[in-house]
């Protein structure tokens, strides 16, 4: 029996996540906990790089079930789950199309209706999944993790976003070329370098302006900020709207000068790297809708740290409607509450600010 899923391609994704990573799932883990935030934010950055895993090497995960292919519905008819494409794009547009076995079609209750029913043909079904998350559980719960070429993938593309190793070459070339574009008429003695929305996925080649003290290099799809001792003098580093970043490199902490930086909306980044704790002379500092601010002890280091902003909590992924969706959970708000107080307990002379906006934001893939 061939079975598509309309539009919870993010439950199958979850599922998936975890049986090539590993991972526990973090639905799994204690409501506000360190260990649920930080396997939300694995997730949500991990995910990403599922769209770049061949979708033949995603065939032998789906075990017992089979992955035939992907359905991209704004391109084909009614009947396309018959002729699942397996193209790169429609892995990342389109819907999963498996084979399951008859009898456990069978099974599935509520049992939904053959597509043939609404004017369609074949035995494909429209509506396994759509609106009813059971039909998910149910067929995933019988699945088991196969090692398979997918697994080798995403753990060479997770070691390139979390910088254990380089940033590929050609992807470095890439963001050097289009920042030499961007920074058209400057010279060596410039001391601030504004390169923000250049589409940089690398942090590109920055030797050539050693005398920087103000760098925006924010609004940038780079999962791995580095290169930073090439801007010894820096004071002010803005790295803000980079919702792809994971990492910051151990060279943050040699910007002894360094005074302010901004973190804002970078919410899949990982905690700050230790060569950054007790920095002597960091005075602002913003998280809004940033997650390192779980570290309260390292905002505390800080000696000369003057004002901080927190964000109103910690956000998660969540279905509303067959729409993903990013929103603050309530507990987290209240954890957040309870972290601002701690700082001001143990920090009485920073400026402790909070932000009070926050809403539901769509997110097609995360």
């Amino acid at each position: 029996m061939k079975i598509a899923f309309n539009y919870l391609n993010f439950e199958i994704d979850k599922w998936l996540w975890s049986a090539l990573s590993g991972e526990p799932q973090a639905e799994s883990l204690p409501v506000g906990s360190r260990e649920r935030h930080d396997a939300q934010l694995r997730r949500r950055a991990g995910m990403i790089l599922l769209d770049t895993i061949k979708p033949k090497d995603l065939a032998t995960v789906f075990a017992p079930h089979t992955l035939l292919g992907f359905w991209d519905h704004e391109k084909h008819e009614w009947d396309a789950p018959l002729k699942p494409s397996n193209a790169k794009k429609d892995r990342q547009d389109g819907l999963y199309i498996f084979e399951v076995d008859n009898d456990i079609y069978a099974s599935l209750s509520p049992q939904p209706d053959p597509i043939s029913k609404h004017g369609g043909s074949g035995k494909a079904l429209d509506d396994v999944g759509e609106g009813n998350m059971s039909h998910i559980e149910q067929l995933f719960d019988r699945q088991t993790a196969a090692s398979s070429v997918a697994v080798q993938r995403l753990a060479a593309a997770l070691d390139v976003m979390y910088g254990r190793i380089s940033v590929p070459d050609k992807v470095r070339a890439n963001a050097n070329k289009k920042l030499l574009k961007a920074v058209s008429g400057l010279t060596s003695e410039s001391t601030e370098l504004r390169i923000w929305d250049e589409g940089f996925q690398a942090t590109p080649d920055l030797s050539g302006f050693p005398n920087t003290t103000v760098l925006d290099i924010g609004h940038n799809p780079m999962t791995v900020l580095d290169g930073l001792s090439a801007v010894p003098k820096l004071e002010k580093l803005d790295i803000s709207n980079c919702p792809d970043l994971v990492v910051i490199s151990d060279e943050i902490g040699k910007l002894t000068e360094l005074r302010e930086l901004n973190l804002s909306m970078c919410y899949n980044l990982q905690p700050l790297p230790e060569s950054l704790r007790g920095h002597p002379k960091l005075e602002v500092l913003d998280l809004d809708e940033c997650s390192v601010v779980l570290d309260i002890e390292m905002l505390a280091s800080f000696p000369s740290l003057k004002e901080v902003r927190l964000p109103t909590g910690f956000s998660e992924d969540l279905l509303v409607n067959n729409i993903t969706r990013r929103h603050v959970a309530p507990a987290s708000i209240d954890a957040m509450v309870e972290l601002a107080d701690r700082l001001r307990i143990m920090r009485p002379d920073i400026k402790v600010l909070q932000s009070e906006k926050h809403s539901y934001t769509l997110h097609a893939h995360l």
